[in-house]
């Protein structure tokens, strides 16, 4: 979360202002293979070899999305006698697009090359 700020007026009224940058990745179809490589660093040792293992997967898809937040909230005392108390608030937010993409394929082929090369898992086309 985001920088925020609230205030108070005369104990029962409060109004707030906060901020948020969010984001939302997801893979569909990934290899176990894929992940286990992304989740070790690079730096799975079976897979790297002088003659790599060329991997096969079928309707892949990378989607990615970013967005802001901006909000406002509005809260109050709505009955407060004896010991019943009863408070609530409401907020509106704006969302504001950043960025979106996505990336899908029917029908893909990658391999792993050697350990020091750490580019983005080597996504490329090539002909089985």
């Amino acid at each position: 979360m985001g920088p925020s700020i609230m205030f108070t007026f005369n104990k029962i009224h409060s109004l707030a202002f906060t901020y948020q940058f969010r984001t939302g990745v997801s893979l569909n179809n990934l290899l176990a293979e894929a992940a286990r490589y992304g989740f070790t660093e690079f730096n799975d040792a079976a897979l790297h070899s002088n003659d790599p293992k060329q991997f096969h997967a079928t309707d892949f898809e990378f989607n990615a999305m970013v967005w802001q937040e901006y909000g406002a909230t509005y809260g109050t005392v709505f009955h407060n006698k004896n010991r019943h108390l009863l408070k609530g608030a409401a907020t509106v937010k704006y969302l504001a697009g950043v960025m979106g993409a996505y990336v899908t394929d029917p029908d893909i082929y990658f391999n792993v090359a050697a350990p020091f090369n750490k580019c983005l898992f080597l996504l490329w086309k090539t002909v089985p």
